[in-house]
């Protein structure tokens, strides 16, 4: 479990994603944000590596059951502040998808509106994340990343 006292927290957790995160073989590094005593109301963080061999993350605002109240307050939201989404469907199931790359401010701009504005918590307080999928550190074969300093601006 990871606090998030401050954003550079938030972008510190991204940045050990993009690294850290397995990617291979199907296994897929992820970044659970979640209310604390709440963890069902969250948005997950997905590592993704592009063919050119560039690293960077998505995310995922699937509309499972435990989240039909929130959809459209969240997708409405959304359109409200003019936040690039795009609304999909996977097995039948709409899920809103963000396309981030190595964008950790706009990841933050979504986040701190899916948890204060829509389930009424407080970010820095209130949520911590959590990983799945990501190793203590760096090693090529199971990342896919071979410099995970480069590209962050």
């Amino acid at each position: 479990m990871n606090d998030l006292p401050d954003p550079g927290a938030f972008a510190r957790l991204l940045r050990l994603l993009v690294s850290r995160g397995v990617h291979k073989a199907g296994i897929i590094g992820s970044l659970t944000i979640c209310v604390r005593a709440e963890p069902r109301r969250r948005i997950v963080f997905s590592k993704f590596v592009d063919p050119s061999g560039r690293a960077g993350f998505n995310a995922s605002f699937p509309r499972d059951r435990w989240a039909e109240e929130y959809y459209e307050p969240f997708r409405a939201e959304l359109d409200r502040r003019a936040l690039s989404y795009q609304e999909t469907r996977h097995n039948g199931q709409l899920a809103l998808e963000f396309a981030f790359g190595r964008d950790a401010g706009g990841a933050y701009v979504v986040a701190k509106t899916l948890f204060e504005d829509v389930f009424h918590v407080r970010f820095h307080q209130d949520c911590v994340g959590f990983f799945r999928n990501v190793v203590l550190r760096n090693t090529p074969r199971l990342t896919g990343v071979h410099a995970p300093d480069e590209g962050w601006g």
